[in-house]
């Protein structure tokens, strides 16, 4: 994958255009993403959407618009994607 930021930022842009692209030719692909991270993680709603549940997960208690370090970022982009492997892989399996 290629971002402009590696950060956060950056792989959302990615993943919400990559989103919109699938939901015009198939189904979204994180259709479900966000209430599925709340359910079985967070617990409670933020305003943030999907991306605040993740650093919420990966980092507890830092607030969203805090600078992350980079190897805090690392941290949040490698949570993203092993959740989101973990939630496409049930989304795979529940059909």
């Amino acid at each position: 994958m290629y971002v402009t930021r590696a950060d956060l930022r950056g792989v959302t842009n990615f993943l919400h255009g990559y989103d919109a692209a699938a939901g015009r030719h198939a189904k979204p692909v994180l259709d479900g993403f966000a209430e599925w991270l709340r359910a079985n993680y967070v617990g409670r709603h933020n305003s943030f959407g999907w991306p605040g549940y993740v650093q919420e997960i990966a980092l507890p208690g830092q607030d969203f618009g805090v600078d992350r370090t980079p190897k805090q970022e690392k941290h949040v982009l490698d949570t993203l994607f092993a959740l989101l492997d973990k939630f496409l892989a049930e989304q795979e399996t529940a059909t």
